[in-house]
């Protein structure tokens, strides 16, 4: 950079100080008050994001921490532990590939969730909400990643699985996560309940 033509902007009040990062082109001392409560309003607003973002990662890790007495396992383990029981060994999406049932160390990956655990916690753990998908052959990455809509048009039998475990689940979600109903399984909802959404 020593040898660069590139000349460094100073602040635009012209007191030769050097811009700080967001402030329009001005020094943070140099800079009008409204500019400094816009950043300021934005750095709060970025706080409360992360401090949201934070808030939900405790939330998933404190069903790590709850054991059961009997066996001093987590509930979120025993629930894994009893999906492997139920799994075939292979993927239901209809690509006719293995799942990882076998494979002591990755058979939590071919679990896929009917409805993500972070939105709905209600029925996180529910038996109903899990479906078996290859891992490593893209399989559970696409219905998480592509989302419902593309289930529908391009995986018509793993579509009508999600729409069947979607009507068991439903009267065991709570009502505060009912707003985070996909689009795409609304019309699925029983007629009688469809005012409650």
């Amino acid at each position: 950079m020593a040898c660069s033509t590139i000349k460094k902007k100073k602040c635009k009040c012209g007191c030769g100080k050097y811009p700080s990062l967001g402030y329009s082109g001005y020094a943070y001392s140099c800079a009008p008050e409204e500019i400094k409560e816009k950043v300021g309003a934005r750095k709060d607003f970025l706080r409360k994001q992360q401090n949201r973002r934070k808030a939900i990662s405790v939330k998933l890790r404190a069903d790590n921490r709850e054991k059961d007495e009997t066996t001093g396992e987590t509930y979120k383990e025993l629930w894994f532990k009893a999906r492997r029981i139920e799994m075939t060994g292979k993927c239901v999406c209809g690509c006719g590939l293995s799942s990882c049932k076998n494979d002591d160390k990755y058979f939590r990956f071919s679990c896929a969730h009917v409805l993500a655990k972070s939105k709905f916690e209600s029925i996180a753990f529910h038996p109903e909400n899990c479906i078996e998908l290859s891992y490593w052959n893209g399989c559970h990455s696409d219905f998480d990643n592509k989302g419902y809509e593309w289930v529908k048009i391009w995986k018509p039998k793993l579509w009508a699985i999600v729409v069947e475990k979607f009507k068991i689940l439903y009267p065991f979600i709570d009502q505060k996560e009912y707003q985070f109903i996909p689009d795409a399984l609304l019309p699925y909802i029983p007629l009688n309940d469809i005012d409650k959404c």
